[in-house]
């Protein structure tokens, strides 16, 4: 499957597995990932995943790498929690502003399963003592998105993702 100029957002709560997936889909699709993960770290000493700022400032640098990606007509696989509607209004106005389509994965599974997998990564900027539901907002009704859950083994959905990717109606 190649899927060029695509704009595919992975969002969901810490620990569920968007870098996972994010990471898989390299393996099927010709795709640049950009992780806001990876941005905290790079633009921060001390990335605080719970910092108002830091959070503006890594999402701001993410859809700026994005669209180079887009412009290039590449397909950017951005991996953030996206908690905020406005984020997620944010990279629905870069895909039609660059006529680019989109497609956003929300992934959910339960607390013990996200604060087990957190506490598996050395390096996850979340502590599983700190990890709270950082979605305060319902999702949008007016946004399409596939809302996955990724309780099983990644192996287990990620046909069903392709598929919704490789779906023939462009957002």
């Amino acid at each position: 499957m190649k899927k060029e100029g695509y704009f595919i957002i992975i969002g969901g709560h810490p620990g569920v597995g968007k870098t996972t997936l994010a990471r898989s889909l390299k393996q099927f699709l010709s795709c640049i990932v950009i992780s806001r993960d990876d941005i905290f770290r790079r633009l921060f000493e001390n990335p605080n995943p719970h910092s108002t700022e830091h959070k503006q400032k890594a999402f701001k640098e993410c859809l700026r790498q994005c669209k180079n990606i887009l412009v290039k007509n590449e397909t950017a696989v951005l991996d953030m929690p996206f908690s905020r509607n406005m984020e997620i209004e944010a990279a629905r106005r870069l895909s039609k502003l660059l006529h680019k389509p989109w497609r956003f994965v929300y992934l959910k599974c339960t607390d013990e399963v996200a604060n087990q997998r957190i506490r598996k990564q050395k390096l996850h900027l979340v502590k599983p003592e700190l990890r709270i539901n950082t979605r305060t907002e319902p999702l949008p009704e007016d946004v399409e998105l596939m809302v996955v859950d990724s309780t099983p083994p990644l192996k287990q959905y990620i046909n069903q993702v392709l598929n919704y990717i490789d779906s023939s109606t462009l957002l």
